[in-house]
């Protein structure tokens, strides 16, 4: 077990946390949140367990059940992702609530529960933050009431709810306009915090799931395909909001996960087949040039791969391992030529990386 307490120094805050590594029982010592990654742990579906972990680049550490031991409380959540923006953090457990962390030191400063439903992703700007929620499952297990919350930030309540196509996944902010992904649709809509409402459209390939900006500002979309066809990576010109470049990738098939390294101009991305009695998965990561997207090669193949990151400062690929959700899960770390350098255990259900670097 984790033990964790605070010290006060002059005009310094230091809090100090005690970890203990699944492989190690003795505890070390580790400070701030500011120079490693966090890994989402999903949990399992039927038990809500899933939990936060942090991977110290400084001591080469990992401590697991990060909010519980901070907080004297379990998360208790179906964990989709995790964002900071400005002094805070935003957990988002597809339950339906948010936890709100403080970013210098974990520690709770409120939960969001009122007006949602299958949230996924959230992104802050100016004054307000952006949810990006599924709905609820109708009769056929559709998403046809799909929303995107504005949250105030200043009393953290949602503003308001706006309709949207079904089933928003990624989003992000870029030149004071956003983007969503409709993971259930061909579509990308752009919004304006300005006046709150649609403003454009993309069209791509079904099922865009995750997006990229590279050095051009030239946005990259991976789609799964969504059961309708094929899955693809495209670029995207917004300044004319169309596709300018399309690669099929329905030889893989991508499971939605897209990284792009710190230069902004090689990406990552995962396929994944199943096996035949469907107990695991078998995952491929794939890397392509922008200028070659279509000559993209393989570097990595593991089996149930989950989560895919690129640490920005280290150009190291992170790939999660869940094992199936059989237990707890594990983080891999590669050189972009696929040559593993690091692994440890997680909680279980790895799926995605935040990465801290001061």
């Amino acid at each position: 077990m984790w033990k964790s307490f605070f010290s006060g120094l002059v005009m310094v805050f230091v809090m100090i946390l005690f970890v203990q590594c699944n492989d190690d029982p003795e505890p070390v010592e580790e400070s701030f949140f500011n120079y490693g990654v966090f890994i989402v742990n999903e949990g399992n579906f039927t038990d809500s367990d899933g939990s936060l972990s942090y991977y110290d680049f400084d001591s080469a550490r990992v401590g697991n059940n990060v909010f519980e031991t901070i907080n004297n409380r379990p998360l208790a959540a179906i964990f989709q992702s995790m964002a900071f923006y400005e002094q805070n953090g935003y957990i988002i457990d597809s339950n339906g609530r948010i936890e709100i962390v403080s970013k210098k030191d974990m520690t709770s400063v409120g939960t969001i529960s009122s007006g949602l439903a299958l949230p996924r992703y959230f992104a802050g700007h100016t004054n307000y933050g952006y949810i990006t929620d599924w709905g609820p499952y109708d009769a056929s297990w559709a998403n046809p009431d799909s929303k995107i919350h504005i949250l105030d930030l200043d009393n953290m309540q949602i503003k308001e709810s706006l309709n949207a196509p079904s089933r928003p996944e990624d989003i992000m902010i870029y030149n004071d306009l956003i983007y969503i992904a409709h993971s259930a649709t061909n579509l990308i809509t752009v919004y304006s915090p300005d006046n709150q409402e649609v403003i454009d459209s993309i069209n791509v390939n079904n099922g865009p799931v995750q997006f990229v900006l590279d050095k051009n500002e030239d946005l990259w979309v991976i789609s799964t395909g969504a059961y309708i066809s094929g899955g693809a990576l495209q670029k995207v010109d917004l300044a004319n909001a169309e596709v300018v470049q399309n690669v099929d990738l329905s030889g893989i098939s991508p499971n939605g996960r897209l990284a792009i390294n710190r230069a902004g101009d090689i990406l990552f991305f995962m396929g994944e087949i199943w096996s035949l009695d469907y107990t695991y998965t078998n995952n491929k990561v794939y890397k392509a040039t922008i200028n070659l997207p279509g000559q993209y090669t393989e570097i990595i193949s593991e089996p149930n791969l989950y989560g895919l990151g690129i640490d920005p400062k280290r150009d190291e690929v992170y790939v999660a391992d869940a094992v199936a959700f059989q237990g707890n899960g594990k983080v891999y770390t590669f050189d972009f030529s696929g040559k593993k350098i690091n692994e440890y255990s997680v909680g279980r259900g790895p799926r995605d990386f935040v990465f801290m670097n001061k």
